[in-house]
Parts: C-alpha cells; sequence; structure tokens
C-alpha cells in the first residue's frame, strides 16, 4: 500500500522469498522468528499470511515439520523409547 499523495512514495515492499519461508516453517519456526531472519515486523508477516501463495507456503512448510516430526517419533518407538511409545499411543 502506497504512502503519501505522491507516486510511488513511501516504503517499498519487502521481498520474501517463499522458499525460504517454507524451509522456516518447516522447522516449525515462531512468526516473530521469521519476521527476525527477514527482517520485517511480525505484523508484516501477519498482514502478508492473508496473500494465499504466501499462507500456502507457510502451511505447505508446518506440513512438512509436523510429518518430519512424526516420523522421527516413530523411528524412536521402533527403538523401544517408552516415552515415544506412550506418546504415539495417545
Amino acid at each position: 500500500m502506497p504512502g503519501g499523495t505522491r507516486p510511488r512514495a513511501g516504503r517499498k515492499p519487502v521481498r520474501i522469498n517463499l522458499g525460504e519461508l517454507e524451509k522456516l516453517c518447516a522447522l516449525q519456526c515462531t512468526d516473530e522468528e521469521v519476521a527476525s531472519f527477514f527482517r520485517v515486523s511480525v505484523r508484516t508477516v501477519e498482514r502478508r499470511r492473508r496473500k494465499p501463495a504466501f499462507a500456502e507456503a507457510m502451511e505447505r512448510g508446518k506440513a512438512q515439520g509436523r510429518l518430519s516430526l512424526r516420523r522421527s517419533l516413530w523411528g524412536l518407538a521402533r527403538k523401544g523409547n517408552p516415552a515415544a511409545n506412550i506418546f504415539l499411543a495417545k
């Protein structure tokens, strides 16, 4: 959203690489951590999440992170870790 009355006035939009965003979300980074990585405010991340491509990249990354976590949890359970077995049984 441009600011001021002059054409092209205001701060230029910050480019956020969706590939990098997806990788960060796969690591289950919080909005604060994502904002810090891209050197923007948390509000910018929250506002951009309303855009379909941005939200899709975040959701895809978070799903990959959950899958990775589940995979490693199953690996621990197969090795006989009682805590992992209890967690998966619930």
